[in-house]
């Protein structure tokens, strides 16, 4: 064997991560054999869980699948054996603590399970992602998370005898709530068909390549796949490029005519979702029926910030309590460090459990958000993201 004399730097990237993988894999069953585990997840009782508002549910890993080199899925229970319903495209906030911080991150609930019995989170390993490289390296059955949820409003809801065409257009890990509407439409509509035009940097980065290619085959009149690969593979069918504007208003040429009723929905890097949201309206496709999940977390420029601590009035059910929210802090954090219990589940401006009107003052909110135009108008803001420029008070429903 001359696996010693090899340099592994040498090596085209696919062998790297499938080799770091691979000696991961082998740590980690060495370590289950001698009936030890990494380091556990810190219960969140001894990382200040009294300042949560909404206790989180603990779910227990049955099962870890290496989906691609640099993305993995849990699929978890109830200890407790009750179901965990989310409709889908709605996603979960995973509470880790590190470093006895919590970290919060969102994913995405990635397979339709009709009775709920089991939840799917597909979680990709970004550079320098605390979360996201903790559960990618960490994660084995057996394993607690911490959840918030579901939540969030880029959903379908199953129907049996409805007829729709929906199209789906996603990057990278957008796949992740696109391939749980797709399951559970073609499982439950018999009727409705659905293209998807899904966008990776290659073949090996294909999240959920199996179960895609099992579905198009098993439902060929109403799945139409197309792939699109900025380094395509000679022996894959895929279009060659990357999913913007042009590559984009291509693919949707090649659809049937629409007739106005086609629903759009968009996941992905944030360039994809500007690029496609200017080809759907260029193409006459009205805003109400394109439906947007973005994956990263809005933030405000430093600049944007308040530069000193102000009064905000946080009115519920008829009980007004003041505190004051220090520069750096969102009204939600500081209301929670006041010890007051308040709405809110994803803590990222994405599912609307914060929300409450603001009736005096201002509030800046780092975009995009899950507010409406509309809601916007009424004065609703939400408070997870929400940083008072000046002395305000909101009220909560």
């Amino acid at each position: 064997m001359l696996i010693g004399m090899i340099d592994f730097t040498q090596l085209p990237r696919l062998l790297r991560d499938r080799w770091t993988v691979s000696k991961r894999d082998l740590a980690m069953l060495a370590l289950t054999l001698q009936g030890k585990h990494p380091p556990p997840l810190i219960p969140l009782t001894q990382v200040a869980a009294g300042k949560l508002a909404v206790q989180p549910r603990s779910l227990r890993v049955q099962q870890v699948i290496r989906e691609t080199p640099d993305a993995v899925t849990m699929v978890l229970s109830d200890p407790a054996g009750l179901p965990i319903p989310c409709l889908p495209g709605q996603f979960f906030t995973v509470l880790v603590p590190l470093q006895g911080q919590i970290e919060r991150r969102a994913y995405s609930a990635s397979s339709y399970v009709a009775d709920g019995a089991t939840l799917t989170l597909t979680c990709k390993r970004i550079a320098g992602g605390r979360v996201s490289t903790h559960l990618w390296e960490y994660a084995h059955p057996g394993m607690m998370l911490q959840v918030l949820g579901p939540s969030g409003h880029f959903t379908v809801t199953p129907q049996p005898g409805a007829q729709r065409r929906l199209v789906l257009i996603g990057g990278g890990s957008g796949i992740t709530p696109l391939h749980h509407i797709l399951q559970a439409v073609l499982s439950v509509e018999k009727e409705s068909s659905i293209t998807l035009l899904y966008g990776n940097r290659s073949r090996a980065d294909i999240i959920f390549a199996d179960s895609l290619a099992m579905l198009a085959s098993q439902h060929p009149e109403r799945l139409m796949l197309r792939h699109v690969l900025a380094m395509p593979d000679e022996n894959f069918v895929a279009s060659s490029g990357i999913l913007d504007e042009s590559t984009i208003d291509r693919e949707l040429a090649t659809l049937p005519k629409e007739d106005g009723s086609e629903q759009y929905y968009v996941c992905g890097p944030q360039g994809l979702m500007e690029a496609a949201r200017a080809v759907l309206l260029r193409r006459g496709v009205t805003p109400l029926r394109i439906h947007e999940e973005r994956f990263a977390t809005p933030q405000l420029l430093s600049s944007e910030l308040p530069t000193a601590p102000q009064t905000v009035e946080v009115e519920q059910r008829g009980r007004v309590q003041t505190i004051q929210v220090e520069p750096q802090e969102t009204v939600l954090e500081a209301a929670l460090r006041e010890g007051m219990t308040l709405p809110f589940s994803c803590t990222m401006g994405g599912c609307g459990a914060c929300k409450a009107k603001l009736v005096s003052g201002e509030v800046v909110l780092p975009e995009p958000n899950c507010l409406t135009a509309e809601e916007r108008v009424a004065g609703q803001v939400l408070l997870c993201v929400a940083h008072p420029r000046r002395g305000s008070r909101v009220v909560l429903p």
